[in-house]
């Protein structure tokens, strides 16, 4: 796994990306692009919790207008984990991300730019205003292929991994599988994540060290940007500052 902390992007360095991207030449921008962060919690916010989280998912709009801007295919964000259900401020958590969802189900830049949006994880077994957003968004994008938004919710790395298995336990058991015949591919194909390729670059956030679980199995290869910031304060520059490393780290000066 390839690991660096980068904590300060040169101007110089920003300057010569953000040059390669205007020649849409020699940029080299990752295909997927995962955030994680680590930090979900409101005490010591002065504002209602569910307004605080409001303001957090607010930020994944501008996110996406870099998504379409440099056309990064897709883009993953750990949203809810399966701990986060034992937290007091479940409620308000699940009032903030349903609302956010029926307003991006209307959100002109998702249908204008063609974004589908999908959850991945047990999201069905939350309270069912937050299942039913869910699967109004997930419908009204359903058409859409140009750009792919992932949301991973009420998800746990090691269970997706587990779930797989079990999966293909179930086909060994009703013999249309040798065990012998398993490969890493199979594995990937009865993931939550199946239909999308891991991603090349994962941003935690944070100032976190470690991943949470997160895309456990997709994430072997990707590239891992450690940022100080938490998700109030990562901005879009900060997104595209990202960006700007690892096309440094895939050999561009």
């Amino acid at each position: 796994m390839f690991i660096k902390i980068w904590a300060v992007i040169r101007p110089k360095m920003m300057e010569k990306f953000l040059k390669a991207l205007n020649r849409k030449k020699k940029a080299t921008l990752p295909k997927h692009i995962a955030l994680t962060y680590n930090n979900y919690s409101a005490k010591g916010i002065k504002i209602p919790v569910e307004q605080h989280f409001k303001n957090k998912l607010a930020k994944i709009k501008d996110f996406i207008d870099i998504q379409s801007q440099y056309g990064v295919p897709i883009f993953t964000v750990y949203l809810l984990s399966a701990e986060t259900s034992k937290n007091d401020e479940f409620p308000a958590i699940v009032e903030a991300i349903s609302s956010f969802f029926n307003d991006l189900a209307h959100e002109k830049k998702i249908h204008h730019n063609k974004v589908k949006i999908s959850v991945l994880g047990k999201w069905y077994n939350l309270p069912g205003k937050l299942v039913d957003a869910i699967k109004k968004l997930s419908d009204e994008t359903k058409e859409y292929d140009k750009f792919f938004l992932n949301f991973c919710i009420n998800y746990d790395g090691q269970e997706e991994i587990a779930d797989a298995c079990r999966l293909l336990g179930k086909k060994i058991k009703a013999e249309k599988m040798d065990p012998e015949a398993i490969t890493k591919e199979m594995i990937k194909e009865n993931l939550y994540s199946s239909y999308f390729m891991p991603p090349e670059l994962l941003i935690v956030m944070d100032g976190s060290k470690h991943l949470s679980g997160f895309l456990l199995w997709d994430s072997g290869n990707a590239k891992i940007y450690f940022s100080d910031k938490n998700w109030s304060d990562f901005s879009a520059n900060d997104l595209v500052k990202a960006m700007a490393q690892f096309h440094k780290w895939n050999g561009n000066s």
